[in-house]
């Protein structure tokens, strides 16, 4: 051997050593021919996500109205040898001590919202907007201008719409690219798994925060962010209270012939362990309200309905606007604000959900629906009925959800009284489901519920 030889086999060693260095300080090792994750318990199992420093940082701070505001990154871990970190507005009451604490996700093609933090700050929380996203942060209503650092994701890119990586890895499938994690097919080659850990990163930034009570902190998100809530707050034990808004319905496959009007789609074996809802549903612990239209495109509420079935009556609630699509009404919007007031300031409880039964035409001409108000002293008021209104939804399992068809019933005001009332519903579909509902609109010092 030459030493010319020689020197480059040393160099070449050195190259190496130093890369697998780099690897073995990963914030997740790298598999190194082990076997990937198939379950939830081995795709998370071994995570910690308080074991590595934050190194957060504020890069713009103010305030405005009353508040604290700032432009902070944190970091969210080392993949692939390569530092990766998150962008978001961080909101407090100035002067604020045990703060409960929100976490705001964004939604697909969005970035962080100023304005959320702002509004959750005036309402007594601390509040932590994520842009996830890597777009330009939404600065809204601030009173300053921001132009520095962005999300930067290092080896990855788990931006929306993806920046650098012309493969979807949130739509798409679970095989490697240049920016994926491993290097073979694996749960961790998906996106919603990697901003579900960077944002179990920003619970971490969040609990943290000396004017923060960790015992107390929520999480909402919509469309994607809904998704991305229920996965975070069905994983992380540190979320005591989560609203996701029209997302995180659970997935219906395509070969399950028995659940007509569900949106069916395909998942590999692999997808349906790791990254559908499925499996985090499954573990849910905290309270969780589902805020979604029934009409809604990216997450059918039939689906909802066989997925939700089992959680815990004790733990969920569920405020449907009807004959919306990806929005909500004023009345619906804020019950998540309500929602956070009971979980996590104790303030107000929620009204009881109200009371419906269909009684069946047997000559299967037209039903009657009997809606009745559970809290009576609360829906008790002078003689005319209180606000409602029942729905007879139709599903057409060979449409899209967006297309579904629903009807709204006149409620019979000569048969009504402060409690109870009826309404009358058109001739039913029997070869598509029927979803009957009520809804009743309930006043008081908080306004609607």
């Amino acid at each position: 051997m030459t030493r010319h030889s020689a020197l480059l086999g040393f160099l070449l060693a050195v190259l190496l050593a130093t890369a697998s260095a780099g690897r073995a300080h990963d914030s997740l090792p790298p598999l190194n021919g082990h076997p990937v994750p198939r379950t939830l318990d081995e795709l998370w199992g071994a995570y910690d996500p308080r074991s590595e420093p934050l190194d957060a940082e504020t890069l713009e701070a103010w305030e405005q109205d009353g508040i604290t505001c700032r432009v902070i990154r944190y970091r969210i871990g080392t993949f692939k040898g390569t530092a990766s970190s998150i962008v978001g507005f961080y909101c407090f009451p100035k002067g604020g001590t045990k703060l409960p604490a929100l976490l705001q996700i964004h939604g697909g093609g969005q970035s962080a919202s100023f304005d959320a933090a702002l509004t959750d700050a005036k309402n007594g929380y601390a509040s932590l907007s994520l842009n996830w996203g890597g777009n330009k942060l939404n600065v809204g209503k601030a009173k300053v201008a921001y132009d520095g650092p962005n999300t930067d994701w290092g080896a990855l890119d788990a931006t929306h719409p993806q920046q650098r990586n012309k493969n979807h890895h949130f739509a798409g499938p679970l095989t490697p690219d240049d920016y994926t994690l491993d290097p073979v097919e694996s749960p961790r080659n998906s996106n919603w798994f990697i901003v579900v850990l960077a944002a179990r990163r920003g619970l971490t930034f969040l609990e943290q925060q000396p004017e923060v009570d960790p015992e107390r902190i929520g999480v909402y998100g919509h469309s994607m962010g809904g998704k991305l809530t229920t996965n975070l707050a069905d994983i992380d034990g540190r979320v005591k209270v989560a609203v996701p808004s029209c997302g995180g319905g659970g997935v219906i496959l395509e070969d399950q012939a028995d659940l007509p009007g569900c949106v069916k789609s395909r998942q590999t074996d692999l997808e349906l362990a790791c990254i559908a809802d499925n499996p985090y549903l499954a573990r849910l612990s905290c309270s969780i309200l589902w805020l979604s239209p029934t009409n809604d495109f990216h997450t059918a509420i039939d689906n909802m309905a066989v997925n939700w079935a089992r959680l815990p009556d004790d733990r969920v609630r569920f405020s449907i606007a009807p004959h919306f699509n990806h929005r909500h009404t004023d009345e619906h919007a804020v019950t998540q604000y309500l929602w956070f007031e009971q979980y996590l300031k104790g303030g107000f409880t929620m009204p009881k959900t109200p009371g419906l039964t269909v009684l069946l035409n047997t000559n299967n001409d037209v039903h009657r629906i009997h809606g009745y108000a559970r809290d009576r002293a609360r829906a008790a008021g002078p003689p005319s009925c209180p606000p409602r209104r029942h729905d007879h939804r139709l599903g057409n399992p060979l449409s899209k959800l967006s297309a579904r068809k629903t009807r709204e019933s006149q409620s019979c005001r000569p048969t009504c009284v402060p409690i109870s009332w009826l309404a009358s519903c058109g001739r039913p579909r029997h070869e598509v489901p029927n979803l009957f509902s009520t809804h009743l609109l309930h006043m008081g010092s908080h306004g609607a519920a």
